[in-house]
């Protein structure tokens, strides 16, 4: 009797957290019940934390968190110390999902994620899909865009250019380079990304898992990365405006690579 008293408990205690498929949550004191089965690869991070400890602009499905730059961590430049530059492997989002915290004449609220990048960075893609289009908005915003296997496509914006032989309709793998960053549209270079799901909502991309890999996982050992060196005092290494004003929503005018039917 002690034995079936004992499994109920349990099974009582169990059903009232959140499963997420690696282990289950605890909402109400926010924390997990269980290690991270990926602990090893945050090291500096609890294995019990939620989010990465940021719950106001992020949520963890599963426990698979892909960004689509180099890095096997991000964090919130205002947030960072020094804005996050000196940081090694981290990648730096300058303005957040539906971000209202902008400088004027920015589209506010923000609704896309920018991440610093220098011209020439290369990019990734979130998870194996398909190239839906490429081209250049009227506003000179070059872009090359994804629709994955859950139906949203995902915007990356203010690019340099695509990958030499990248074409509307051809499958993307996990990871494959799509092309470098730039700044097309804009003042300063960095990559902006949104994404729209199949009902023609706006979704936050960070908060979607496109791919099967984290960060830490595809890149292997991240000390090979080099530490971001701080910008220059007369150099602008931050968007501060975007002239675009329009970053975010799609533009009926722009110029882009016939889609196939």
């Amino acid at each position: 009797m002690k034995r079936i008293s004992l499994l109920f408990l349990l099974l009582f205690a169990f059903s009232a957290q959140s499963n997420f498929a690696g282990r289950y949550y605890d909402a109400a004191i926010g924390r997990w019940l269980t290690v991270d089965p990926r602990s090893h690869l945050r090291p500096g991070l609890s294995p019990y934390n939620y989010c990465q400890n940021n719950p106001l602009n992020r949520i963890d499905p599963d426990g698979k968190i892909d960004w689509p730059l180099k890095g096997v961590q991000a964090v919130n430049k205002r947030d960072a110390p020094n804005g996050g530059y000196g940081q090694n492997n981290t990648i730096v989002r300058t303005s957040l999902w539906r971000d209202t915290d902008r400088p004027p004449g920015a589209t506010n609220p923000h609704i896309g994620i920018d991440y610093r990048a220098a011209v020439g960075t290369p990019f990734y893609s979130l998870g194996a899909g398909t190239v839906k289009a490429i081209g250049t908005t009227s506003k000179g915003i070059n872009y090359v865009s994804v629709q994955y296997k859950n139906g949203d496509v995902v915007r990356f914006m203010h690019i340099e250019g695509v990958s030499s032989g990248l074409g509307v309709g051809q499958q993307v793998a996990e990871g494959q380079v799509l092309g470098t960053t730039g700044s097309s549209g804009t003042k300063s270079a960095h990559l902006h990304i949104d994404a729209t799901n199949s009902d023609g909502e706006k979704v936050n991309p960070e908060a979607i898992n496109y791919g099967e890999k984290t960060n830490a996982e595809f890149f292997g050992d991240p000390s090979a990365t080099t530490t971001t060196p701080p910008p220059a005092p007369s150099t602008p290494t931050e968007p501060t405006q975007d002239i675009s004003n329009n970053t975010c929503q799609p533009d009926a005018t722009a110029t882009k690579k016939e889609e196939p039917k």
